[in-house]
């Protein structure tokens, strides 16, 4: 596949449009980074193996950020864009917070680790920043805080990824549930199929009530979907992040994502005695999605709308 460049056939505000990922942990957001990839999309240069951008993890994946005041918030994201479009944060006024934070190991992340993402953010590239270039980034936690970034960010766009529920309630990546479970299902939470069947509905359903409160801004992808119908899936993404793409980038680009083969939930796991309204919620947002072919084996297929 030859390199395309979406600032030069896109103009100006196209290419400085900003496109993040997120999703419930292990629902495929990987393969939706790598398509932002191939649509010339910069993603950060501190990323792990899932191309999670790591400075966005040092900076907002944190309960505590869901107390951060307004202002400090902004110069948080200001400091975030500032570096992500190649700025020196050194005399950043966010930066003491962000060393701070820094500081103190925190739930799933150790204070080295958490230096290790500072030193990075501070050290200048090695490849100078490209203007012309669109970016974005891929963190599943973003949805916690994807309401109030869209606020401060108006040329933010935020792609939602989905993956069929009773896959994603036996998924051994119970992460985000250990974090904010407790605070989306306001009570005690435990790592069990039912109470991550919970948090799925949770967080899905409130980025329903987030996508109203920004038309045209936030988009829901399916996993399953790009598995059963590559080409289709991705003409949707590729048409949310660069619309007026040439029409054969779709096709093209579907050789340069990486993906599992499809893995579908167990008879097992269907007929697990989730709690009736659960499932009631988890299949009801698949079909207004997902739909026509909605049904407790079929959660999270082909069809639908954004």
């Amino acid at each position: 596949m030859s390199e395309w460049s979406p600032g030069a056939e896109m103009g100006e505000a196209t290419a400085k449009r900003t496109i993040a990922v997120g999703g419930l942990g292990g629902s495929g957001t990987r393969v939706f980074a790598s398509l932002l990839r191939g649509c010339g999309f910069y993603l950060g240069s501190d990323l792990n193996a899932a191309l999670d951008n790591l400075w966005f993890t040092l900076i907002f994946t944190r309960r505590s950020i869901l107390l951060e005041p307004p202002d400090a918030l902004a110069d948080l994201v200001d400091l975030f864009v500032q570096r992500m479009t190649g700025g020196d944060v050194s005399g950043h006024p966010a930066l003491e917070r962000v060393v701070r934070l820094a500081d103190a190991g925190r739930l799933l992340h150790e204070a080295d680790w958490l230096s290790q993402r500072l030193n990075t953010l501070q050290a200048p590239d090695q490849i100078p920043y490209n203007a012309d270039v669109p970016w974005g980034w891929k963190a599943p936690n973003t949805h916690v805080v994807v309401d109030r970034l869209l606020s401060v960010m108006p040329n933010l766009l935020y792609i939602h990824v989905v993956r069929d529920p009773y896959y994603m309630a036996f998924s051994a990546n119970r992460n985000q549930l250990s974090i904010w479970g407790g605070v989306f299902l306001d009570r005690d939470v435990r790592m069990t199929p039912d109470d991550a069947l919970a948090y799925w509905c949770a967080a899905n359903v409130r980025m329903e009530r987030i996508q109203a409160r920004f038309p045209g801004r936030v988009m829901f992808a399916s996993y399953d979907r790009l598995c059963l119908s590559p080409r289709d899936e991705i003409g949707r993404i590729v048409n949310f992040v660069l619309p007026g793409t040439p029409t054969d980038m779709a096709a093209e680009l579907r050789g340069v994502v990486s993906m599992d083969r499809l893995t579908r939930p167990s008879p097992e796991h269907l007929d697990f005695p989730f709690d009736g309204r659960l499932r009631k919620t988890a299949e009801d947002f698949c079909s207004r999605h997902f739909a026509p072919n909605c049904d407790r084996s079929t959660s999270a297929v082909l069809g639908g709308s954004s």
